[in-house]
Parts: structure tokens; sequence; C-alpha cells
């Protein structure tokens, strides 16, 4: 597939958004409706990337299976990152737990990726909808994928309008997990990608007059929700969900356009590391003493992406002298 630059830009929006939710900054609050969009970004444009129109089904489960072993691998080595880290704290300061004291935290971690650090929850929840999208395709049953957006129906109910279920609270992980967020937001990417050629007749001034619309109304429905007394702030917007689907809508129909060159690179090469090792980076700064609250976030991302940049130079570098070598 040939590169698109827009979606190499949306990443980097994306992986942006993520530091902003996790890390504080003035006016993280406020920007909200804008940010929670950044994991369907990522699962969405994941989606588009994994298939082709017209491909097999056998291909797409080879295709899947790959990507499942190479998830595997990376959620072994950013848990062996974060696990090392958590030992070092625990040496350093005896008062600290170290996160896997028994079995049931082991499973904990291997199932939703989240015992001692939540924002890993996305590598996991990704894990398993690849899983189950490989069963579909291995069982020839293609056209359930496009029913799977369906499912945003939980998104919501579960999420923030678990008010109007007759339910009581529910654990973070009956709240966000593949069948909330994976195999909705992936298939929607999927469906993008089938639905190309007809979403380019779209004129680009209607989807980005859609996209402010979409904006706006999630503030009203934010506000909406605050006013009620029912606004938990766990899971999507209804309109942050419209928004984020326009964008990924805009960016496949304008494949030429970038935000910079330097968004399209971090985007590219280093949003998938900034995602993985933000919080790593935050938590710290936060015990070495180097807290600015309004604009931490946006230091932990310069870090995190100058660290990845030294980290791919320099692996760059080791491959090059293993070659020379041979």
């Amino acid at each position: 597939m040939k590169p698109i630059r827009s979606l190499y830009s949306l990443k980097a929006i994306g992986c942006l958004f993520v530091v902003m939710i996790h890390v504080p900054f003035t006016g993280r609050g406020p920007a909200s409706p804008i940010i929670n969009a950044a994991v369907p970004l990522f699962l969405m444009i994941s989606g588009y990337l994994l298939w082709e129109p017209g491909e097999e089904p056998m291909m797409l489960s080879r295709k899947l299976a790959h990507a499942f072993r190479k998830m595997v691998r990376v959620i072994v080595i950013v848990n062996a990152v974060y696990l090392l880290y958590a030992l070092f704290r625990c040496l350093m300061a005896p008062q600290e737990t170290f996160p896997l004291c028994s079995w049931s935290d082991i499973v904990e971690l291997i199932l939703f990726g989240r015992k001692f650090n939540g924002t890993l929850w996305y590598l996991n929840t990704y894990l398993w909808t690849l899983a189950l999208l490989w069963v579909i395709c291995r069982c020839r049953a293609m056209k359930v994928i496009s029913y799977l957006p369906l499912l945003l129906v939980l998104t919501f109910l579960l999420g923030r309008y678990l008010f109007m279920l007759p339910i009581g609270p529910l654990t973070f992980d009956e709240r966000l997990n593949c069948f909330t967020m994976g195999l909705p937001f992936v298939a929607i990417g999927y469906i993008i990608h089938r639905s190309e050629k007809r979403l380019r007749r779209i004129p680009g001034t209607k989807l980005l007059f859609g996209i402010l619309a979409c904006i706006v109304m999630a503030y009203v429905e934010s506000l909406t929700l605050s006013a009620l007394g029912v606004n938990n702030h766990f899971n999507q917007f209804i309109f942050t969900t419209a928004y984020a689907i326009l964008l990924v809508v805009w960016a496949v129909t304008h494949p030429d356009w970038q935000l910079h060159p330097l968004a399209q690179t971090i985007g590219r090469y280093h949003s998938a590391n900034i995602y993985y090792y933000h919080i790593l980076v935050a938590n710290i700064y936060l015990s070495i003493g180097l807290f600015v609250p309004s604009v931490q976030a946006f230091i932990v991302f310069a870090t995190v992406w100058l660290a990845s940049v030294g980290l791919k130079r320099g692996m760059g570098k080791i491959c090059k002298l293993k070659k020379s070598s041979t």
C-alpha cells in the first residue's frame, strides 16, 4: 500500500492527544471532548491499513496472524520495560509494592495489560481484536465486519451513558475492551477503506464543516451531561466519535494533506514509542521532582519523541555495523 501522508499526520495528532489525556496541562478538562478521539483515531487507522479491498479472507487471516504475533512481541517488550522500572522503584523505595504479587495479578496483566499501568489497556484490546478478526476471516464470515460498528452502542451505554441502564458501576475492563472499542473502530477503518472511492465524492468543505459541527456538538453534549450530573468521564462522547470518524475520512480522501513535515515524521516513525512510553517518562519526571503542571504533557511528548529518535538512529547504526562486519 502506498504511504498516505495524511494518515501519518493524523497519527501524530492522535499520540499527542494520548499524552494530553494522561499527563497534566493547562486546559485538559475543557479539551476533553477533542482529545478523547485519540484511541478511536489509532484503531480506525489500524483498521484502514490492515485491509486491501478485494483481498481473499485467507490472505487477510495471514496478515492478521502476522499483526497478532507482532503485537505479542510489542506487549512483552513494553511490559518488561515497565516491570523493570517498577522493580527499580521497589529497590530504591522499600515502601513501594511490586505489581505482580500473585497468579491473579499475572492473569490480569495478560488479559487486560493494565496491572501496573492503566494506559497499556489499548495494547491488549488491540491484540484480542486481531484474534477475533482472525477467527472471522478463517470462518470466511467477512460480512460480519460490516455489522461490528453496531458495537458502538456498548461504547456509549457502558461509558458516558451508563446512567441510562439499571445497573451499578462497572470496572475499567468492563468499559474498555475489544468489544466496546477495538472491534467497532477497527471495523469502521475497514469500511472506510472499502468505501474509499465513494467517500472521495464528498466535497472537502462538507467534511470540514461536519468535523467542526461535531466538535461543537461534543461540547454541547459534555455540558449537557455535566449539567445533569451524569458526565462520568468514561469512554467516548457520541459526537467526539463522529468527529474522529470524519477526521479519518478527511485524511483518506486527502492523502497529500499533511499538518507539517515534522508531524508526518513523528506519526510514521515515532507515534508508537510515544504511546508506549509516555507514562514511564511522566513517572520518572515526577519521581525526580521535575513537574511543570501547565505544560507537563508537552514536555513529556517532546522527551519521548527525542528519545525515540535517538533509539532509532542508534539501532540503525548497529544494523549497519552488523551488515558491514558480515
